[in-house]
C-alpha cells in the first residue's frame, strides 16, 4: 500500500457518513424551515420524547400525568400519540395548535426522520444509485417539495465548502 492509498475500515467510513448526514440535515433544517402547512401532521406514528411532555402539557394547562393519560401511549421505551393520523393538535385551519412547544420529531420533520437520514447516509456511503429509497421520503409538505433536488444541492454546497478549506 502506497502512502497515498489508505485503507479505511467500514466502521470509520460509516462514522464519517453519519457525521456528514447530520451536517446535511442541519443545513437543510436552516435553509428550508417549516411552512406550517399541516401536511406532515398526517403520519401513522408520531413519537414524543420524554423531554417533550412537560412543555406540551404546560401549554395545554394539563399536568404531565393528565396529558399522558389523555394523549400518549408507551411502547417499550418510547411515547407515542394514541391518535396520530391526523395529529390531535392539528387545528381545523390545518395549523399546529401547539406549534411553540411542538415535539422534537415535529421540529425536525422531514430532515431528521429516519428514512430521510438513511437516504442521505446511503447516498454518501454508496453514491446516487440509491434513488430507490427516495419513495420512503415524505414530499407532501411544502418544506419537502423538491426534496431530492434540495438534498443534492445541499450536499454539493457542503462538499464545495469543505474543498475550499485549506
Amino acid at each position: 500500500m502506497t502512502k497515498n492509498e489508505m485503507s479505511v475500515s467500514p466502521e470509520i467510513q460509516d462514522f464519517v457518513c453519519e457525521l456528514w448526514t447530520n451536517r446535511v440535515s442541519e443545513r437543510m433544517e436552516k435553509k428550508y424551515p417549516c411552512q406550517m402547512c399541516g401536511e406532515c401532521c398526517y403520519q401513522d406514528i408520531i413519537s414524543f420524547n420524554v423531554l417533550d411532555i412537560d412543555p406540551v402539557a404546560d401549554y395545554l394547562h394539563l399536568s404531565a400525568s393528565d396529558f399522558i393519560k389523555k394523549y400518549l401511549i408507551r411502547y417499550e421505551e418510547q411515547w407515542f400519540l394514541k391518535e396520530s393520523d391526523p395529529c390531535p393538535f392539528l387545528s381545523s385551519e390545518k395549523k399546529c395548535s401547539i406549534y411553540p412547544v411542538r415535539p422534537m420529531i415535529c421540529r425536525k420533520f422531514p430532515f431528521r426522520i429516519r428514512p430521510f437520514q438513511e437516504f442521505i447516509f446511503k447516498i454518501l456511503r454508496n453514491g446516487p444509485k440509491h434513488f430507490g429509497y427516495w419513495n420512503e421520503i415524505p414530499e407532501k409538505c411544502r418544506c419537502g417539495a423538491n426534496l431530492k433536488e434540495k438534498t443534492f444541492e445541499t450536499i454539493d454546497e457542503i462538499l464545495n465548502e469543505s474543498q475550499k478549506k485549506p
